[in-house]
C-alpha cells in the first residue's frame, strides 16, 4: 500500500473553525490506513497558536493518532520569518502530546515516509 500524505492537512481548519459536515468528512480519512498528515505554519496562522487551534488539533491527533502525523516547517514558503521561530512554534503546537508523540510529529515519522518516497512509493498531496 502506498503511503499518502496529505499536506497542510487539506487546510483543514486553516483560517476557521470547519463546519461539523467538513470535519466529519475530514476525520472520516482515518479508515485509509495509509495516509498521513502534515501540518506546518499554514495551519497556525505562521507566528503564534491560533486561538482554538490546539483544541482542534488535540481532536485530530486523538483520532489520526501521532504516528500518522507529521509536522513540516514550510521552510522556505514561509519566508518571512526565521527558521528557529517556526520551528519553536511547531514545538508549541505537540507541547500536550507526551515526549514520545512529540518525538513521532516532530521527526521520527518523515524517516519511514522518506524511504518509500526513494523507492517511488509515497506521494504527497496538496489541496489547490
Amino acid at each position: 500500500m502506498v503511503p499518502v500524505a496529505l499536506d497542510h492537512m487539506m487546510q483543514f481548519g486553516i483560517g476557521k473553525t470547519p463546519s461539523e459536515a467538513d470535519a466529519k468528512d475530514f476525520y472520516d480519512l482515518v479508515r485509509f490506513k495509509n495516509l498521513y498528515l502534515k501540518f506546518s505554519p499554514v495551519n497556525y496562522g505562521g507566528q503564534a497558536v491560533l486561538p482554538g487551534y490546539v483544541e482542534m488539533f488535540k481532536q485530530i491527533v486523538d483520532r489520526f493518532g501521532a504516528r500518522r502525523m507529521m509536522w513540516g516547517s514550510n521552510y522556505s514558503a514561509t519566508h518571512d520569518h526565521p527558521y528557529k521561530k517556526l520551528v519553536d512554534i511547531g514545538r508549541q503546537m505537540v507541547s500536550f502530546l507526551p515526549k514520545d508523540d512529540q518525538k513521532w510529529l516532530l521527526a521520527r515519522l518523515l524517516k519511514p515516509l522518506a524511504c518509500a518516497a526513494e523507492i517511488g512509493g509515497s506521494a504527497f498531496i496538496r489541496r489547490t
